[in-house]
């Protein structure tokens, strides 16, 4: 015959395995979901599949209005100390591939260290309209904006932003904070990373000669969707007028299409 007190003691193992069941089901389960989801996510993972991505064209002439992310301070091979889920944040696949024209005008403007050699120039007009090389459409308007042509300069602007797989854009500033419009900052170059079979390839480096910013005092340069890093970036303007760069990481990548570097504060100006 069960007494009284056994069946307290049988309803406080009940109510604790109750209590349990609860806390696993309301607590423990939408956890484990969450750390799950933050382990995918682009943020752990590192850039964004951009084959998966419905990406709409950019309208250079509305660049006001472009939705910009802050890029991401990443690495492209593991350290000691990485463990789950951080080192998601290595970025594990760099093979994108680049077709011969467009990384026969990537060479000949490295080449030349800029956009003024005659080389380049044969390159870009044997490039056809409508190829989709956002890199050579971008060159080829710069140079026509920069002999007179504003006017076909703008448009093959146009189709090299529309075209363009991420942006990177760069504030240049005074020390006060000021924005300088209009001016020539110089040559900038980016380095797009590949890697296959673990062998990190630096080779495709994307110059950008006599860049100059804009009224809100950007620069913005299309790029490749991989990891990135800079390969040169002008260290001062004239004379006595150093430039000091807002950030201190080496390798990024952008989260979204636009990212947006950081500020290059122009010092002695």
């Amino acid at each position: 015959m069960v007494n009284k007190r056994d069946d307290e003691i049988q309803g406080l193992k009940s109510g604790k395995k109750v209590f349990l069941l609860t806390l696993v089901i309301c607590v423990v389960v939408p956890l484990l979901g969450v750390v799950v989801a933050l382990y995918m996510s682009n943020d752990l993972k590192g850039v964004s599949d951009v084959d998966e991505m419905k990406v709409e064209p950019l309208i250079w002439g509305e660049r006001g209005a472009w939705e910009v992310m802050k890029v991401n301070p990443t690495e492209i091979v593991k350290k000691p100390g990485h463990r789950p889920p951080f080192e998601g944040r290595v970025r594990k696949n760099l093979d994108f591939e680049i077709g011969a024209d467009e990384l026969a005008v990537i060479e000949e403007v490295k080449g030349g260290e800029g956009m003024g050699i005659e080389g380049a120039e044969a390159e870009l007009e044997e490039v056809g309209l409508g190829d989709g090389l956002f890199y050579a459409e971008y060159v080829a308007g710069r140079r026509l904006e920069r002999s007179g042509d504003v006017e076909k300069g703008q448009e093959r602007l146009e189709r090299a932003f529309a075209w363009t797989e991420k942006v990177l854009r760069i504030r240049f500033k005074d020390a006060a904070g000021r924005p300088l419009r209009g001016v020539e900052v110089g040559l900038v170059s980016v380095i797009c990373a590949q890697k296959r079979g673990g062998v990190l390839n630096e080779d495709v480096e994307l110059v950008f000669a006599n860049e100059k910013t804009d009224e809100k005092g950007y620069i913005y340069l299309p790029v490749y969707d991989t990891v990135l890093r800079f390969g040169e970036f002008p260290e001062q303007l004239g004379a006595g007028e150093v430039i000091k760069r807002g950030w201190g990481y080496e390798w990024f990548e952008v989260p979204g299409r636009v990212g947006d570097v950081g500020d290059a504060v122009v010092v002695g100006r």
